[in-house]
This record gives structure tokens, C-alpha cells and sequence, in this order.
């Protein structure tokens, strides 16, 4: 795979991260405005799309034939790059992308907004990061998600490689994206 498309997606990703980032703070303070609402949406669907783009370019580099839908190929890719985001975390946003592409008129801001302010948006950039780490083919230090009370001391270190995957994933635990079991869904509810 490219370096240029790895490390552009990599900027792109870590943007809209950033982005839902600081509009999460501003939600934890104030109710949000309507342009600060669209663009929390806009910014999940594009940070969405992108996970979805990754997991095919994995398929494809593991010769894995793409399903049409976002969701079937983005199963396919987890189960290839052996993810550790659960596959609840991945329908969940898939829907909520496809809600706020094709149903905009019925969003449920009420999830959007628990997606926010858990950070739960922050689980697709790590399928993000764990694609490209694939795509990449060779051990990877996954770069800090802006994790409050977690990048001063901690970093996650996924090892790759074409022939075993072999996975040491260090404090993964103690990671508030990975918290998530798999019977719960993207959308945590309080």
C-alpha cells in the first residue's frame, strides 16, 4: 500500500478525531448550536467513511473480496486485521453514517450527542489506525488519540506483520475506546 495514501488517511482521520474532539468539550459546557450539531454529524460521517475506505483497501491487500456494503466489508476487514473494536462498535457506526447520510430527516440527536460526549467515535479511529498499521505491513506505533488522562504516560503499540498478525497491544485495557463489550453497540446509553 502507498505511504502517501496511509499517512493522508492518517491526517485526515486524526482531524475529524480532533475536530469531534473539541466540539465534545464544548458539548460537556453548553448545549450545542445547530452549526456546531452539523458539524458533528458531518464530521462522524466523514470519519466513518474513512474506516470504511481503510477496511477495503485491507480486503483487497488480503485478497478478500469487498461485499458492497460498508458493513459487510468493514466485518470482513476486522476479522482479517484482527481488531480489537467489537463488531457492535462497527454496525453501530455504520448506521449512524447511514442515518445521517439517507435519513437525515429523522436523526436522533440524542444519539449522536452520547456517541460525542462518551467519545465513542474515538473506537473508529482506532479501527482506523489498526487498518493502516495492516495496510502497512510492519510494526507500527498507533499514534495518541487525544485521550485525556491517557497520552501523558501511555501509548498503544500494535505489531503487524504480512504472515502471523501477531498483536501486543499494550495497556489496551485501560483504554476508555476499548471499554466497550461486544454485546454493546456503538451508541452507549446512560
Amino acid at each position: 500500500m502507498s505511504q502517501t495514501y496511509i499517512e493522508s488517511m492518517r491526517q485526515h482521520s486524526e482531524e475529524q478525531l480532533n475536530n469531534l474532539s473539541e466540539l465534545a468539550e464544548l458539548a460537556q459546557q453548553q448545549p450545542l448550536r445547530k452549526f456546531e450539531r452539523l458539524a458533528v454529524e458531518r464530521s462522524l460521517q466523514i470519519l466513518i467513511e474513512a474506516a470504511i475506505g481503510v477496511a477495503k483497501h485491507c480486503c483487497k491487500q488480503g485478497d478478500i473480496s469487498t461485499a458492497a456494503d460498508g458493513y459487510a466489508c468493514a466485518l470482513k476487514a476486522h476479522d482479517l486485521i484482527q481488531s480489537q473494536i467489537p463488531h457492535a462498535v462497527l454496525k453501530g457506526a455504520i448506521g449512524m453514517r447511514n442515518a445521517i447520510v439517507h435519513d437525515y430527516l429523522n436523526l436522533d440527536w440524542t444519539r449522536i450527542e452520547a456517541v460525542l460526549v462518551s467519545h465513542g467515535y474515538r473506537k473508529i479511529g482506532v479501527f482506523i489506525e489498526e487498518g493502516l498499521a495492516y495496510l502497512n505491513g510492519r510494526t507500527h506505533l498507533i499514534r495518541e488519540y487525544s485521550l485525556p488522562d491517557y497520552n501523558a504516560a501511555h501509548s498503544t503499540e500494535i505489531s503487524v506483520s504480512q504472515d502471523s498478525l501477531l498483536r501486543t497491544v499494550k495497556d489496551l485495557d485501560r483504554l476508555p475506546i476499548s471499554s466497550i463489550s461486544q454485546s454493546e453497540s456503538f451508541v452507549k446509553s446512560k
